[in-house]
């Protein structure tokens, strides 16, 4: 069994319930904060891709007419 399972601290554990409250804050935050940058990296991928397709079009606009 072990330490964790029969209620003995765990070295390095906070006995403290505010303590072990705001490292979950903490863990839930990073988690949060990864989450948006990930969505934040995907827009931006996709705002690329749009721009690009953008500026093919304009290209192919410019050499039908020019």
């Amino acid at each position: 069994m072990d330490a964790a399972d029969d209620g003995d601290l765990v070295e390095g554990a906070s006995a403290d319930p505010a303590e072990k409250a705001k490292g979950k804050a903490t863990v839930v935050g990073r988690r949060a904060n990864e989450g948006r940058r990930s969505l934040q990296r995907e827009r931006m991928r996709e705002m690329i891709v749009h721009l690009k397709t953008e500026m093919d079009d304009e290209d192919l606009q410019v050499g039908v007419l020019g």
